[in-house]
């Protein structure tokens, strides 16, 4: 709501954004490790799978692996789920499962909407990269979907851009701090317990952030209470603009890639001297045995006929 003289009414601090989040952490630590610990434990199983140097185990530990990266975006879902109706495991992971493709669809809008600001100019994109990042939570609680929900979640940062960017800023320096102090260490056990530490930090810190943007995604509702307009087409039409950029972007960038991973496969066998040289020679044909007895002929014993006019 807005306060008297039209104040913009400001956010919660980073540091009450911690502390609520924190709370909310430790009420619902079962659920919500309970909802990521399937993913990540099945990912540690598959990296181990991976490690063994036997194609079929190695094959099937990639395959798992595939598997369990989407099953952790549903994971994700599910948690958001959670956080806004108490849900528990089962129940969120129901509401994950049955709403993956619209998550994902959402998920693709959103890449390819900041991909083509990026490509414009690149500062398009990195405004685009925070005013959709509540695009999920929209999702979630307001049902809305594509550009609706991602115009939503553009609505409630206008105004905040900086305040939230600030706070992102502070999630990503904790989660920066937890990883140097606990992970880099890890790297002296080798790659395998690097790994494993690594998804097991996880499995800790991902809930935890899903509730801190839950509480900075529940502040910009409330501070846009009552005085949030609807979408306006021209702002929706540059948002699908966008997208298609990204696309075209994409496919351009692909195409390249691909155009030099196939020079590479042909030119792999060239020294490196470039003493490479094409033999563009025939090669030498005999002609047919002559049976015994048979008169052989040449082009000089034929007789030369000239013909004049």
């Amino acid at each position: 709501m807005e306060t008297a003289g039209n104040t913009k009414p400001k956010l919660q601090s980073f540091v009450s954004l911690l502390k609520g989040a924190w709370r909310g952490y430790v009420e619902r630590f079962r659920v919500l490790i309970g909802i990521f610990a399937i993913p990540v434990i099945g990912g540690i199983v598959a990296s181990l799978m991976m490690e063994v140097d036997l194609v079929a185990l190695k094959t099937i530990g990639i395959l798992f692996a595939i598997v369990l990266s989407i099953i952790f975006y549903v994971a994700s879902l599910a948690s958001i789920h959670s956080a806004f109706n108490n849900s528990g495991i089962k129940e969120a992971y129901r509401f994950g499962f049955k709403n993956f493709f619209p998550f994902i669809w959402l998920t693709i809008l959103s890449t390819l909407s900041i991909a083509g600001g990026m490509i414009m100019l690149i500062i398009p994109g990195i405004i685009l990269s925070l005013a959709f990042s509540f695009g999920i939570y929209v999702f979630v609680e307001k049902g809305l979907r594509g550009f609706q929900a991602l115009g939503r979640s553009a609505q409630y940062v206008k105004g905040y851009w900086w305040p939230v960017f600030w706070r992102y800023l502070g999630l990503f320096l904790l989660a920066l701090l937890i990883a140097l102090v606990i992970g880099a260490p890890a790297l002296l056990l080798g790659r395998t317990a690097s790994n494993i530490i690594s998804s097991v930090l996880n499995l800790f810190f991902a809930p935890f952030a899903i509730l801190f943007t839950f509480y900075l995604y529940k502040d910009l509702v409330e501070k846009k209470a009552g005085f949030l307009p609807e979408m306006s087409p021209g702002r929706k039409k540059f948002y699908i603009t966008s997208a298609i950029v990204g696309l075209i972007g994409l496919v351009i960038l692909a195409t390249l890639a691909g155009l030099l991973i196939g020079s590479l496969f042909l030119f792999k066998n060239v020294p490196q001297d470039g003493s490479y040289q094409f033999d563009f020679s025939y090669p030498e044909i005999s002609p047919p045995a002559t049976p015994a007895g048979e008169a052989t002929y040449s082009s000089t014993s034929l007789p030369q006929i000239e013909i004049g006019f």
